[in-house]
């Protein structure tokens, strides 16, 4: 399973594309996301994820978090 995290509306092919829900967004009123989730809440069994992505999204996090 492939990962790409905080997709916005970047569609990447052959991933699951999560962003965060919509109606939490303050620009952002469209979505190509496969899941809407908060990421920092994401829980996977272990081993079953080969690569996460994700591009532009640090920066939408506190410098400190205890996430």
């Amino acid at each position: 399973m492939k990962l790409h995290l905080g997709c916005g509306n970047y569609y990447l092919k052959g991933y699951i594309n999560i962003d965060f829900p919509l109606e939490k967004h303050s620009l952002q009123n469209k979505s190509v996301a496969d899941e809407h989730a908060d990421i920092t809440k994401l829980k996977y069994k272990p081993n079953t994820v080969d690569e996460i992505r994700l591009h532009h999204v640090f920066e939408h996090f506190p410098r400190h978090s205890t996430y």
